[in-house]
């Protein structure tokens, strides 16, 4: 299992995911191929999630009367979209699962490259693919959500197999390359924001997915860029027992410091991808919404949004989507008043629950673990 883990980690690292096999690198025969381009010898579909698109949708699904405004992108979404962190090859009900929820108007359609160690992102392409080459969906009124940013199973052999070549790089870069962050959180665990490793996690989304545009990616839990951890750029990596898997958050000013830092560049870099149309959206998922704003490890959304907007060379700042857990035992971002706002509408500065902040600022909010409890 570690030597499947690692060969698929460097073929992600290598850019030769699609190379694989799978839907999209097999031949297609005589099949009917709607809205799509050949790229080498894979077909990829072209269009993106639009505010007709999903419009349209809402029209013709027995879930229409659910779905709602998805923020500042004006999307119509479904309020119940497919999670697929457990989509597996091997069980066949999950293909047929995701079907239905497209046939019944789920969609939205959230994966990772980091689900059961990149096969779930996979299997969700090729459910989509089937669905959109048999006519029953379009591109467009579909929503794709992947993330990144955290480094664990295949990616993260790879990177430690790569990463004298990394710190090389890094120490013999210009001078924005210094902003990069390679936080080990625990000995299997790593967390980094780098434009260069995100690029190769974005690409093995549009890739897996069989798209050519990716609606909204996240940055994987912020919040990281705070443990105790070194930064293995200009530190070695931990022992395997001088770390806990549990480590507490960094307090030092200086490590805040370079995480803003870190995210302008990273927020900067998704902008550039929007320009290049390979993306739509951005936005953080993060499990400390919800927690105090005294607490080390708090994500407070209103200094993420200024970063984004001051790493935006145009008038329009791409940060749409914010994704947090959600359920009967986690409703702390729906009851606690945690987030300072000071937008629109407010007086003064004043505290608000997560979702009530991201729901005035226009943001897509989207949850998780919303059945765990």
């Amino acid at each position: 299992e570690r030597e499947r883990e690692r060969e698929r980690g460097v073929r992600m690292f290598l850019g030769t995911v699609g190379r694989r096999g799978g839907y999209y690198g097999r031949r297609m025969g005589n099949r009917r191929r709607v809205g799509g381009v050949r790229v080498g010898d894979k077909w990829k579909h072209t269009g993106a999630a639009s505010v007709e698109g999903t419009a349209s949708r809402r029209e013709k699904v027995p879930l229409g009367a659910g779905y709602r405004r998805a923020g500042k992108t004006g999307w119509s979404v479904g309020m119940v979209g497919v999670g697929t962190s457990r989509l597996s090859r091997i069980d066949s009900t999950c293909r047929q699962t995701v079907a239905d929820a497209l046939q019944a108007g789920c969609n939205v359609l959230h994966s990772s490259g980091n689900f059961q160690n990149g096969e779930a992102q996979s299997v969700l392409g090729e459910v989509l693919g089937e669905t959109l080459e048999n006519g029953d969906i379009r591109r467009e009124e579909v929503v794709l959500v992947s993330q990144g940013g955290t480094f664990q199973g295949g990616e993260l052999e790879c990177l430690k197999d790569k990463l004298e070549d990394v710190r090389r790089d890094w120490q013999e870069g210009d001078d924005h390359r210094k902003n990069d962050l390679i936080i080990e959180v625990n000995p299997t665990l790593w967390c980094s924001f780098s434009p260069a490793l995100l690029r190769q996690q974005l690409e093995r989304s549009l890739e897996d997915l069989g798209v050519e545009t990716l609606d909204v990616f996240l940055l994987e839990y912020p919040e990281l860029l705070l443990s105790r951890g070194p930064n293995v750029l200009s530190s070695p990596p931990s022992s395997p027992d001088s770390l806990s898997t549990s480590s507490p958050p960094h307090h030092t000013q200086d490590r805040r410091a370079q995480v803003r830092d870190h995210l302008r560049q990273s927020f900067s870099y998704l902008e550039s991808e929007v320009q290049r149309g390979r993306l739509q959206y951005y936005g953080v998922v993060s499990d400390t919404l919800g927690f105090p704003p005294t607490h080390a490890g708090h994500t407070h959304l209103g200094e993420l949004l200024r970063l984004a907007e001051e790493a935006s060379s145009s008038d329009e700042c791409h940060f749409g989507a914010v994704l947090y857990p959600c359920n009967l035992l986690e409703g702390s971002t729906v009851t606690d008043s945690t987030q300072r706002w000071e937008g629109e509408g407010s007086q003064g500065p004043a505290m608000l629950p997560a979702s009530e902040w991201a729901r005035r600022a226009d943001l897509f909010r989207l949850t998780s673990r919303s059945l765990d409890a």
